[in-house]
């Protein structure tokens, strides 16, 4: 039944990649012209009310061009030409740029970062998007302030398989959030294509990160309890 359930998700979404392949020309450069219209606009125009209108128009014209991106992305996967990467620099860079808007929404940093862990073995940009779309989804369910924790360790003897097969070393990875929590009823449906409880989420992030962490062979996993937050762990092999 998961196999046939997984194989569903995946003929939907190279359906709607299909799909987004035909249409991206043909949609973006309407959205173009939007955007340079809004953008002349927000500048001319001298109420504050009237220039945040702009504005508005301006920052949904860049959702829409990322939803495509991210539907042309699962149309085309990439062959991903895998190198030592050195996990904690990745995430140290991301966390640079996260920093104003832990700022604005009063988020305090626990940064864990064992010095010691080997690198890993990967695609560098991928592993950026996926870890990337796991921090800002962890801050942006801390809306009224909160505490990110991003931790990495080493894992000695990790089997894939429990009670299965040969131990494995990895390298961990746990990003951990205070916020609202997820019901549990909405667990099981986090990684499906265009599932989302934000009101301007596309439900593609967390399907995007998945298929990335499965590209490396790596497990992704997550924990939650309403009221107290949730954490994600990602398990990764290491470049030995």
């Amino acid at each position: 039944q998961a196999f046939q359930e997984e194989n569903r998700v995946q003929d939907r979404l190279a359906m709607m990649g299909t799909l987004a392949s035909g249409l991206a020309h043909e949609i973006r450069n309407p959205l173009g012209g939007i955007r340079a219209a809004a953008e002349m606009l927000q500048r001319e125009l001298e109420g504050a009310e009237d220039q945040e209108y702009a504005r508005i128009i301006v920052s949904e014209v860049d959702r829409l061009n990322q939803l495509i991106t991210q539907l042309l992305d699962f149309a085309k996967p990439k062959k991903l030409k895998k190198t030592s990467v050195n996990i904690n620099q990745i995430l140290s860079e991301l966390l640079i740029l996260q920093h104003s808007a832990m700022q604005r929404r009063k988020i305090a940093l626990r940064q864990e970062f064992d010095p010691s862990l080997p690198p890993v073995w990967g695609h560098e940009p991928s592993l950026k998007q996926a870890f990337l779309n796991l921090i800002k989804n962890a801050l942006e369910a801390m809306e009224g302030g909160g505490t990110l924790r991003v931790a990495t360790g080493y894992i000695s003897d990790y089997r894939m398989q429990v009670g299965e097969g040969k131990p494995t070393p990895m390298a961990q990875v746990a990003i951990a959030d205070t916020g609202a929590g997820i019901p549990e009823e909405n667990l099981k449906s986090l990684f499906t294509p265009f599932f989302t409880t934000k009101p301007k989420g596309t439900g593609l992030g967390l399907m995007m990160t998945q298929r990335i962490l499965k590209e490396h062979e790596s497990q992704l996993r997550v924990a939650s309890k309403v009221g107290e937050g949730t954490t994600f762990k990602v398990l990764l092999k290491l470049a030995l």
